[in-house]
């Protein structure tokens, strides 16, 4: 075997190998970044329309401090403080069915912040290998964490594999969120009629998940 690794070869026999793989890592890392950023902009697009979609709202809500967590929980005391206010707006049962999901929501989030920013914040090593390594599908990535006892090494994925397993979550909570915003934001902050939250966001009490219809269905009068 070579003292080199495979990417310093050309005629190295895994060479073909690490480089598809080094691809693939590359990839699910920008597609994972791609599917944080629409979910934070869905949210981020909802509270601005929850103040008139002025420019001054997107302004407002476009600067830098203004990110996933903050944003989230601006946008959910904002449809809880209309549920409040203007109640008649929305069916008793969808009133309910959005607080409890703002629950899970929340909880939801606070996750994906914590991964993303163990992820984003992260020493990658995406094409590195050993010089005597045959399976490069694992990737390289720490991070440092402060704990009470000193520190501790986190790793918050170990493949593209496990990436893309976030990305789905990750678009999971996005069509959850756009559910929420078509069938109780849209009618709380522009008075106009959408179809019942109960018909197109569902929960499974067995299983504890969210789902949601796909289209969302025609408003029926």
């Amino acid at each position: 075997m070579s003292d080199k690794s495979p990417s310093d070869q050309a005629d190295d026999p895994r060479r073909e190998i690490f480089k598809q793989h080094t691809s693939e890592s590359f990839a699910a890392l920008g597609r994972y970044i791609q599917e944080f950023e629409l979910m934070v902009d869905c949210i981020r697009s909802q509270c601005t329309s929850f103040l008139g979609g002025s420019v001054r709202s997107q302004i407002v809500f476009s600067h830098h401090a203004f990110t996933a967590q903050p944003l989230f929980d601006l946008y959910r005391a904002l449809i809880l403080n209309e549920l409040s206010e203007n109640p008649t707006k929305i069916l008793p049962e969808d009133q309910n069915l959005a607080r409890n999901l703002l629950n899970d929501l929340t909880a939801y989030i606070q996750n994906s912040v914590k991964v993303r920013n163990d992820i984003v914040h992260g020493t990658w090593r995406i094409g590195w290998a050993s010089v005597n390594q045959t399976d490069f599908q694992n990737i390289a990535v720490h991070k440092l964490k402060l704990v009470k006892d000193g520190y501790k090494i986190v790793t918050p994925v170990s493949s593209a594999s496990d990436l893309d397993r976030e990305i789905e979550e990750i678009k999971h909570i996005h069509q959850l969120l756009s559910k929420l915003g078509g069938c109780i934001a849209m009618p709380l902050c522009l008075d106009i009629n959408m179809p019942p939250a109960s018909k197109n966001i569902f929960y499974d009490k067995t299983s504890k998940t969210w789902s949601v219809s796909l289209p969302i269905e025609s408003y029926q009068t």
